[in-house]
C-alpha cells in the first residue's frame, strides 16, 4: 500500500484527548497549595511543589498546542482528499 491513509474519527478521538488532559491539568493547577507545614523543610517542599507546578502548566501547554496541530493537521488532510476525490470524479467524467 502507498500513500496515506488516516481515519477522520482516530484525529478526532486524538484532538480530543489532547485538549480533554490539558484542560484537566489545567483544573488541577488551582488545588496546589501555596505553602505545607513541614518543619523545617516547608520552603523546599513548596519549592517542590512550585516546580511540578510549573512543569504542569508546560505540559498542559504542550498537549493544548499538540491538540490544535493535530485539529489543523486533519482538517487539511480533509481538505486535500476532498480535493483529491473530486479530481478522480472529473476523471471519470471524461
Amino acid at each position: 500500500m502507498s500513500g496515506t491513509e488516516v481515519d477522520f474519527g482516530t484525529l478526532e478521538r486524538i484532538q480530543r484527548t489532547l485538549t480533554t488532559a490539558s484542560g484537566g491539568l489545567e483544573d488541577c493547577g488551582g488545588a496546589a497549595p501555596t505553602s505545607v507545614d513541614g518543619g523545617d523543610l516547608s520552603s523546599l517542599i513548596t519549592s517542590m511543589i512550585a516546580k511540578v507546578t510549573e512543569s504542569a502548566g508546560g505540559l498542559s501547554e504542550g498537549l493544548s498546542a499538540a491538540g490544535a496541530q493535530v485539529a489543523e493537521s486533519s482538517a487539511s488532510y480533509a481538505g486535500s482528499d476532498d480535493r483529491s476525490a473530486q479530481g478522480l470524479g472529473s476523471q471519470r467524467a471524461r
